[in-house]
This record gives C-alpha cells, sequence and structure tokens, in this order.
C-alpha cells in the first residue's frame, strides 16, 4: 500500500534488526525516511532514493530535533533491547531508553508539524488484571522492562497533556533474517544444528513467542497508517506477536528436526530461577486485531525453515565462532 497524507518518517535504531528492516519496509512502500542511528553499521545502508542516513546520540535533544522538524511521524526503535543487558548496566539502559523517548517526545511536541510517534517497546512490559479484580496495573521485568516502562508512561502522559498521538508496539521474541543478534538463541540455535554441534537447555517452563520480522514490519506498517487517522490526544499499546508460546526445550527440538540435524541435545533441570512463568496476557493479540488489522502470517515453522535456508546459503555460520553452551533462564 503506497502513503496517503504521512510520507515523511523518521526511524531511529535503523541500524538495527527490527529498525533496518522496517526502513526497508517503508522505501519499498515510497515512504521518504530520515534513518537514525549512533554509527554506520558494517553492510546495513540501504541505497534507496528514498531512504538519509544521519547518524548521532539519542540523548542529543538538539541532534533529534533537527532530525525530525517536518516530519510526518517518528518511529523510534533506537535503544538497549536485551533484559540482560539492562541487568549488566541499568544507568545506560536508563538513560538510553528512557531519555532517547523522552527527546523523540519532545521534539514531536515542539514541532511545528505536530509528528505522530510509535514507540518500539517489549513484551517485558505487561498489562496484568488480578483475579476477580477489575483494576489492571501495568508491570516490568527488570530493569529494561522498566526503562521501557518509563517510556511508555511518558508516550501516554505527553499524549493526554500536549494532544500528541502515541501508539506504543510490544514486540515479543523477532527472528528470521541473517541480521538477528547471533548471541540471541534462536539463531544460536540454527547456526548450532547446521553445524551439527551440541545444544544444551535448561527446561524451563517459561514459554516465549518468536514472531518472524517479516510479521513485525507489517505490524509496524499498518501502525503507521491506523496513528495516521487518529486525532490529537490519542494514546493506545498493542503487542505484535503470534499468540502462540513455545518453550526454549521445544524450540531447540525443532530446529533439530528442520535443520536435519545430527546435533545432540542436553536438557538440564531448571533451577529456582528458572521458575517464572510468563503471564497469557504477554500473548495477547487481541489488540493489535482490533487497532491494526494485525494478524501474524508465518508460523514457527515456517519462519524457522525460511531462517534455516538462509544460514545454509550464504554458510557465514562457518566463519562464526564456536559457541558455547546455551543455557536460557528468562
Amino acid at each position: 500500500m503506497n502513503p496517503t497524507k504521512s510520507s515523511h518518517i523518521v526511524v531511529t535504531g535503523a541500524a538495527g534488526f527490527i529498525g533496518f528492516h522496517t526502513v526497508q519496509g517503508l522505501g519499498e512502500r515510497n515512504y521518504s525516511v530520515n534513518a537514525f542511528d549512533l554509527k554506520p553499521s558494517l553492510g546495513r545502508k540501504l541505497d534507496s532514493p528514498s531512504v538519509s542516513w544521519h547518524y548521532g546520540d539519542m540523548q542529543d535533544l538538539e541532534t533529534i530535533r533537527k532530525l525530525t522538524e517536518g516530519v510526518d511521524g517518528i518511529i523510534h526503535l533506537a535503544g538497549i533491547s536485551r533484559l540482560s543487558d539492562g541487568f549488566q548496566n541499568p544507568h545506560l539502559c536508563m538513560m538510553t531508553n528512557t531519555i532517547g523517548a523522552l527527546n523523540v517526545l519532545e521534539c514531536a511536541r515542539v514541532a511545528k508539524k505536530s509528528p505522530w510517534v510509535i514507540l518500539g517497546s517489549t513484551r517485558e512490559v505487561q498489562d496484568v488484571r488480578l483475579p476477580n479484580d477489575n483494576v489492571l496495573f501495568q508491570n516490568a521485568r527488570g530493569v529494561y522492562g522498566l526503562s521501557k516502562l518509563c517510556s511508555e508512561f511518558l508516550g501516554e502522559r505527553f499524549a493526554r497533556d500536549y494532544g500528541l498521538r502515541v501508539l506504543t508496539l510490544r514486540f515479543s521474541d523477532v527472528y528470521g533474517s541473517m541480521l538477528d543478534n547471533f548471541d540471541r538463541v534462536l539463531p544460536k540455535f540454527v547456526v548450532r544444528a547446521i553445524q551439527n554441534a551440541p545444544i544444551t537447555v535448561t527446561d524451563s517452563p517459561n514459554e516465549h513467542d518468536f514472531t518472524y520480522y517479516a510479521d513485525v514490519v507489517e505490524a509496524i506498517v499498518k501502525g503507521v497508517q491506523f496513528i495516521d487517522r487518529q486525532e490529537k490526544g490519542f494514546y493506545d499499546a498493542a503487542t505484535i506477536c503470534t499468540g502462540n508460546g513455545t518453550k526454549i526445550r521445544e524450540l531447540a527440538t525443532l530446529v533439530i528436526e528442520l535443520a536435519q540435524s545430527k546435533s545432540f541435545l542436553t536438557i538440564n533441570e531448571p533451577t529456582e530461577q528458572d521458575a517464572f512463568r510468563s503471564s497469557p496476557l504477554l500473548n495477547n493479540t487481541d489488540r493489535a486485531r482490533k487497532l491494526l488489522s494485525f494478524t501474524s502470517r508465518v508460523t514457527l515453522e515456517e519462519g524457522l525453515k525460511r531462517t534455516i535456508a538462509v544460514h545454509r546459503q550464504l554458510r557465514d555460520v562457518e566463519r562464526e565462532p564456536q559457541l558455547s553452551t546455551i543455557r536460557v533462564s528468562s
């Protein structure tokens, strides 16, 4: 679908996994894109007349102001994006994610064109309703989840107080291209399975919702089309996922099967720390379906087949360093 009113969009975090594919998807749909990131990333720069690249720090308000002046919308995907990174460096995580979001919202607030904002968030932010209780509250896992929750609160506040149009999209476990981080569990499994290397996992009861990257890009594009039609002062949030939970043990078994691998799977008993169970609300697709008419189309099996085929075709896995034993407890 070609753009209607909104044609000029800023994408922050444009050299990242989701950001790069979002820029690519918008460019293919004839949007004009200001792609912004901290610095150039090797091999990640689209040569497209509709995409211009810019570099700088999200915490530099003046840089963001110049970047966003005169645009129709901002898709904010920059920031610390992993639970473990937030745990290792909580100060950096809070500063990067919360101040980065604040700068985007502030620049949208003072801009003459009053651009809409899409905030990239995470399933680590949960909407929780207590049993037999009408009270709905929000919870977050770790400093990373808290940093994103703060960003969501800021987005809602700026919408209510200053009339911004803000949509939060909470992403689940996104996967499926060579731009993914090789340190994440799913690409690790794929690499090791292709190498016929052993895989060791912890049998945690925690379920993950693995969502193919092309579906996520489609959801973001639908988000652009949706938020552009809203009146001033609009705020809402939706989780972008498949709605299907998969345990890490099940994922490893499926990867080995689909890759026709000789990898030996070792399953360890869970520790007390592994006993966390995801709320079913984390995988709730109702809001995305209602707001955006979005439903994930690529099943986990189909997405894994595509991911395995890409890794095999490029054969880059043979140049990756040997991977240590995988233990997943979050």
